[in-house]
């Protein structure tokens, strides 16, 4: 009985020290990407998001034409 008593807290031991390594390592991975994008960021600049809107625009443009045209026919 007693070692099954220990045993528990071994493992819950165990498995504390797994969630924390793991918290950590989220905590590092979340760390590297926001470096990546303020890197990214820093590159690039803020009219990236500009940029790509007008393109959505233009592309949805372009298929509205190809829609109308597609019916007239």
């Amino acid at each position: 009985m007693i070692l099954w008593i220990v045993s528990l807290f071994i493992l819950a031991g165990y498995l504390i020290f797994v969630e924390y390594s793991d918290y950590k390592l989220q905590e590092k991975l979340n760390e590297i990407s926001n470096r990546e994008q303020q890197e990214r960021d820093a590159l690039i600049g803020d009219g990236i998001a500009q940029v790509e809107e007008r393109i959505r625009t233009v592309l949805q443009t372009a298929e509205q034409e190809l829609l109308t045209d597609s019916t007239k026919e």
